[in-house]
C-alpha cells in the first residue's frame, strides 16, 4: 500500500498541548490501546554496507531510497513476533513490505532461507514473497546489521478516515549491533535528541485541514527526517567501520 509520511521535529515541552489538539480528531490505535499505557517500544536493527550506501543516499538527498530491517516490539518473550522489512521511499511517498517470523527463527531463517517453513503467512499476505524480496536486497547490496535503533511511540488513528496515522516518537536512542539476537537488548545505549520528538503524520489521502492548522499554530517544521541517520551520527566513523567488519 502507497502512502504519503510527513516529518516534523517539536521540542518534548509540546508533547502535552500537541496530544490535546489531536485528540478530537483521533484515538488509540489498537497497539497503543493495548499497552495500557498509551504508547509501545518500537526495535529495529538497520542494514547497511561497509560503504553505508543506505546512510549515503539518505544524506545526499536521493529522492528514491530504501531502508532494510528488522523490526519488532515491546520486551522479548517466546511468543515474540518480528518483521523482516523493507521499506522505499519516493520523496513523501512510502510503500512499505513486511514479513513475520517468531524472534527464536530469526537468526534460523538467514542461515537457511526456508521462507516457507519459518515466514507466517498470516495475517499478512504475500509475505513469503516480502521475505525473498527483503534478502534479495540483503544479498545484491551486501548489507549487514550496523544499528539497532529503539524509541517509544504514541500512536493514533484517525476517526473519520482510518487509514489516517499520527505518531509521536520519543525517547530516540541507538546502539551499534552486528547481531541480530540484540534486538531487544538495552545495553549500551546512546540517546539521540533529547531534547526533542518526531510527529509523523501518515495516509493515503491529503493532510486534512485541521493538522494543517496545528502544524501553523505551533510552527513545526516540515523535515526531512530518518532515525537511522540521526542514530548513525550519533556515533564515530571509527566505530561505524568496526561494526561492519563483523558482520552476520
Amino acid at each position: 500500500m502507497i502512502r504519503f509520511e510527513y516529518k516534523y521535529l517539536a521540542p518534548v515541552e509540546l508533547i502535552e498541548r500537541l496530544r490535546l489538539e489531536i485528540m478530537p480528531y483521533v484515538n488509540y490505535d489498537e497497539y497503543a490501546n493495548a499497552s495500557k499505557i498509551g504508547e509501545y517500544t518500537v526495535r529495529s536493527i538497520y542494514f547497511d554496507n561497509d560503504r553505508f550506501q543506505y546512510y549515503n543516499d539518505k544524506v545526499d538527498g536521493l529522492e528514491i531510497r530504501k531502508k532494510v530491517r528488522v523490526r519488532g516490539y515491546g520486551a522479548k518473550d517466546e511468543s515474540s513476533i518480528v518483521f523482516l522489512e523493507v521499506k522505499r521511499k519516493k520523496g513523501v511517498y512510502i510503500l512499505k513490505s513486511r514479513a513475520p517470523l517468531t524472534f527464536e527463527n530469526l537468526e534460523k531463517i538467514f542461515v537457511c532461507k526456508d521462507f516457507e517453513r519459518y515466514i507466517l503467512n498470516k495475517p499478512i499476505e504475500n509475505a513469503v514473497k516480502s521475505a525473498k524480496n527483503f534478502f534479495y536486497y540483503v544479498n545484491v547490496d551486501n548489507l549487514k546489521p550496523v544499528i539497532l535503533v529503539v524509541y517509544e511511540r504514541e500512536a493514533y488513528q484517525g476517526k473519520f478516515d482510518n487509514s489516517l496515522r499520527i505518531t509521536f516518537d520519543k525517547n530516540l536512542r541507538a546502539s551499534l549491533s552486528s547481531r541480530l539476537t540484540d534486538l531487544f537488548d538495552e545495553l549500551n545505549m546512546r540517546y539521540v535528541m533529547k531534547s526533542y520528538f518526531t510527529v509523523e503524520f501518515k495516509g493515503k489521502t491529503k493532510i486534512p485541514h485541521w493538522f494543517r492548522n496545528i502544524v501553523a499554530k505551533y510552527e513545526l517544521k516540515f523535515m526531512a527526517l530518518s532515525k537511522y541517520v540521526l542514530s548513525v551520527d550519533a556515533f564515530d566513523f571509527s566505530e561505524l567501520k568496526q561494526i561492519t567488519r563483523l558482520g552476520l
